[in-house]
């Protein structure tokens, strides 16, 4: 019996670790560890080393189970098989949780020209070009959700830069209350974020960024305005974002044997609502598949996924802004310590209790 997991993201690592204790599975990724993504923007400004937000998958990953470092180029669903740059692995059940790559909605010349932040090697190399920068020189992230609202601010705790912040909606962090993006766009503009709002971005010229009529001088450009699914499942069918149909088993059509697991996947709440890709759910779905799985394989049923929102929190700098559920709302201090625990309590369950403990004492100082 052959179950392969693509990719040790939230998902993947989750699913993995549900799955470990009853059967043998294989893991498929890229890069030899697991990451933090909401840690992303604090190893850019340089607030947090890269060693402190990774976990080494060969610490998780043990016999009798197996960790494959290696690209997935594509899935031969027919065959059953997943190609890699180096062979092939075959499955019986498949987990497929590759994440997301940037949207760049047609601009092939931006696709080019801007620096992305989906990996932490990306956070690396945003991080060598900031330092390369002048003092005064212009930097412009363009999209005004989490990632981009949270990268603006570490820059400019951390960096003499003129930060420029263009969202194509009324306001910043659209899943946030409106209170709560105000509360936000504040916080930003006193740390000198230049913020512009209902700025669509059209094209660019080289050091120009075109905004219609309007032109936007930068010296670095950084795009953080939405995500679509990963292309490895081309094949399956998908929405406008690329994220694969699933059913309530996340099983995409004609294919029990596959799962489809994080930001992949296009989820949607009871009442019909597209569920966004982000870690909670992503974790979320993970777990359900770990448990789900092996109920299969006693030959009981599954039981339907039921994704749930608890909130969603941000950090800009030491002062946080977040919502419990859909009415409760935090900021300053306390929703920073709130979401360093959410991040504390995956740090637990994937690395163990050393690294969590180097993780709280890296957030305190």
């Amino acid at each position: 019996m052959e179950i392969l997991i693509v990719g040790a993201g939230y998902a993947g690592l989750t699913a993995f670790l549900e799955l470990k204790d009853h059967a043998v599975v294989t893991l498929l990724n890229e890069d030899p560890y697991h990451y933090f993504t909401t840690q992303l923007p604090e190893v850019v400004s340089g607030s947090e080393a890269p060693d402190n937000i990774r976990i080494d998958l060969d610490r998780v990953v043990g016999e009798p189970h197996r960790l494959v470092i290696d690209r997935a180029g594509e899935i031969d669903f027919a065959a059953r098989r997943v190609v890699l740059r180096s062979g092939g692995l075959p499955y019986d059940y498949l987990i497929l949780a590759p994440g997301s790559v940037p949207e760049f909605y047609g601009l092939k010349d931006v696709a080019r020209e801007a620096l992305v932040l989906t990996g932490l090697n990306d956070a690396l190399e945003i991080r060598s070009r900031v330092s390369a920068l002048p003092p005064g020189a212009g930097a412009v992230i363009v999209g005004g959700g989490l990632t981009g609202t949270e990268l603006a601010a570490a820059l400019a705790d951390n960096a003499e830069l003129r930060i420029f912040l263009l969202e194509a909606a009324p306001r910043l962090v659209p899943g946030f209350t409106p209170e709560l993006s105000e509360y936000v766009e504040r916080l930003l503009t006193r740390k000198g974020i230049t913020i512009r709002k209902e700025r669509m971005v059209t094209g660019l010229h080289p050091g120009e960024l075109l905004l219609g009529d309007e032109v936007l001088p930068y010296d670095l450009l950084i795009w953080a305005a939405g995500v679509r699914g990963s292309p490895l499942a081309s094949g399956l069918p998908a929405d406008r974002q690329g994220r694969v149909t699933v059913d309530a088993f996340l099983h995409p059509p004609a294919h029990p044997e596959v799962y489809v697991a994080g930001d992949l996947a296009a989820m949607r709440f009871p009442g019909g609502e597209t569920v966004p890709p982000n870690a909670q759910v992503a974790v979320q779905s993970g777990y359900w598949i770990g448990q789900n799985l092996p109920r299969r394989l006693r030959g009981e049923a599954e039981q339907p996924f039921g994704p749930r929102m608890r909130g969603i929190f941000a950090n800009f700098g030491k002062a946080g802004a977040g919502r419990l559920g859909s009415r409760r709302t935090m900021v300053g201090l306390p929703a920073y310590w709130f979401k360093r625990l959410i991040e504390g309590h995956h740090a637990l369950e994937t690395g163990g209790l050393l690294f969590l403990l180097k993780r709280l004492w890296t957030s305190y100082h």
